[in-house]
Formats: C-alpha cells, sequence, structure tokens
C-alpha cells in the first residue's frame, strides 16, 4: 500500500480523505482537473411541477465532493463493493479517523472502475442528513428503503460545459433514472466504523452506455463534462428537487503516467485472479500499474 498511498493528494477542505485523485471544492478552471462545480445552474423540477410541468435553477449541491479513484481493470474483473477493497480512497481515510458519512457512485466501466465520493457539506453527527429539512425526508426514505426504490428515485443530469458538437447528440443534458436504464445494486451500511451507501453502476454490462461511454473517453482530453445527481420528486411534498451531488471532469489526460510495483494490494478471502490493476490519478496525470500474479482477493470479506 506504501506506492499507492505516496500518490495521494489530500483535498484541501478534507485532509483525512486523500485520493488517488485530486479534487477541488470549488469551480476550477485548470485543465486535467476534477473538481465540485457548485456554482453551476441545473435545471430541476420545481415546487409546483407536477402542476405546471416548470423547471427551476437549482441550489447548490447539498453533498461536497471529496474524491475519486480509478482503478483500471477487465470488465470480468472490475470491482464490486468498492468500500470493501482495501486499496480504496474511502478505507484508506476510514484508517485516518475520518467518520462522517460517505456516499459512494462506483462506475463499473469497460476498462475498469471510476469510484467517487462525497459527504454532507454540514456535520450532523456524522449523518447522512443535509442542511434542507425538506429534502432530508426524500432523502431518509432513500436510505432506508430497499434497491428497487433507490433504483426509480437516483437521477443523473449531464452536461456538457464545453466540447465537440459530435458529442451533443448523446449528452443532451435530459435527466436520466439511472437504474431503470443501467443495471445498479447497493450496499448501505450505517454502522460504527463504516457509515456509507454505495451504488455499483454495471455499464459495462449497457451496450448503449458503453457507447456513450466509448465516444465520451475519446474526447475526453478536450471536454469540460458536468454529472448532477438528484433524488427525484414524484409528489408534491417531495419537491422541489435539490442537488444531491456533482462534479466536473475538466479535460482530462488519460494517457501519461509512470508505472509502479507492488505485491500486496489486497487482503483476506480469496475471490479471483486477476493479471492487472492499475490506479490512474487524472489531475498530475500518474498511473500506477501493478502485474500481481499473486493478487487474489479483492474484497475484505
Amino acid at each position: 500500500m506504501e506506492a499507492i498511498n505516496n500518490h495521494r493528494k489530500p483535498n484541501s477542505h478534507f485532509p483525512l480523505f486523500p485520493t488517488l485523485i485530486n479534487t477541488s471544492g470549488l469551480n476550477s478552471e485548470d485543465s486535467n482537473t476534477l473538481c465540485d462545480p457548485i456554482e453551476y445552474k441545473y435545471n430541476i423540477r420545481s415546487k409546483d411541477y407536477l402542476q405546471t410541468g416548470v423547471k427551476q435553477p437549482s441550489n447548490a449541491p447539498l453533498y461536497s465532493l471529496i474524491g475519486a479513484d480509478l482503478f483500471m481493470t477487465s470488465a470480468k474483473e472490475n470491482i464490486t463493493n468498492s468500500n470493501s477493497l482495501r486499496a480504496s480512497s474511502f478505507r484508506n481515510a476510514r484508517k485516518n479517523g475520518f467518520k462522517r458519512f460517505v456516499l459512494i457512485l462506483n462506475f463499473k466501466l469497460n476498462f475498469g472502475n471510476f469510484i467517487v465520493y462525497w459527504t454532507p457539506k454540514t456535520l450532523v453527527n456524522d449523518s447522512y442528513l443535509t442542511t434542507s429539512t425538506s429534502f432530508n425526508g426524500l432523502l431518509e426514505q432513500f436510505i432506508e428503503k430497499d434497491d428497487t426504490y433507490r433504483n426509480s428515485r437516483l437521477k443523473i443530469i449531464p452536461v456538457l460545459i464545453e466540447g465537440s458538437w459530435i458529442l451533443m447528440p448523446v449528452i443532451t443534458g435530459k435527466p436520466a433514472i439511472i437504474g431503470t436504464k443501467i443495471d445498479t445494486n447497493w450496499v448501505v451500511n450505517l454502522g460504527e466504523g463504516e457509515n456509507f451507501i454505495e451504488a455499483n453502476i454495471n455499464i459495462s454490462d449497457s451496450s448503449i452506455a458503453n457507447g456513450i461511454l466509448n465516444m465520451t473517453k475519446a474526447y475526453i482530453n478536450k471536454i469540460v463534462l458536468d454529472l448532477a445527481f438528484t433524488i427525484e420528486g414524484k409528489t408534491e411534498d417531495e419537491l422541489p428537487e435539490e442537488i444531491l451531488c456533482s462534479l466536473r471532469l475538466n479535460k482530462m489526460n488519460m494517457s501519461e503516467g509512470i508505472t509502479l510495483h507492488h505485491t500486496n494490494l489486497f487482503l483476506r478471502k480469496s475471490v479471483q485472479d486477476i493479471k492487472k490493476i492499475s490506479s490512474q490519478t487524472f489531475c498530475n496525470s500518474t498511473t500506477v500499474t501493478y502485474p500481481l500474479k499473486d493478487l487474489k482477493a479483492i474484497l475484505l470479506i
């Protein structure tokens, strides 16, 4: 783990949560960065949306971006339940004493796992609650209910801020309910020392999502792309909607890097052999590659 830890970069707002991809708590105009677009306004459902169909500009996200990891694998070897991955930033943050609730979105891609972490902006006893009392009721249902409920509510709003016209037909800014389009399963653990919810979003199993991903990846170093997430409000008392969390990918460079070797990334029960796993930092363009013959256990079981 020493090699990986040498490449972790603390978020200045959350020093106990250093991650493999540099993140900024503020808008950033720098290329090759991942940041929190806190000033951007997304169109979301207004209080009277059910009667008028009118949307309104959003408030700032209720959760802050605290970090991200990228582990390169094949689609067959990608990681489910990254919360149990010893090499993940989440596990390292817990070792550092970071106790706050963490929302994890684990995008299982055809070339690896892109894992993003957020936490509530205002600390309420390390819970998942936010500063919006009206939104907290909907959020509580989202956390406490089952996968079917969550998959019918988590909504993504992709916005192409800057980029090629070729991508405009596929990144339209139109919201989509992730769980009705892509196979998604959840892990919720609010216990002491855990305190997280993770969505495993299996993009590699969707031909349509894979097509969009491959096209976007080809232009990733030339575009600025926002991904915002909300819990869809379906009744009057669940409106107006709020942006739960967001991130901005700003002209990422995924090609440059150095290669390091290590032999003991994961512990515990053997799950499968992996030929190659690598971690990538977008912001300093560093790739960490691990060709491990003896790499066995991915999950801390």
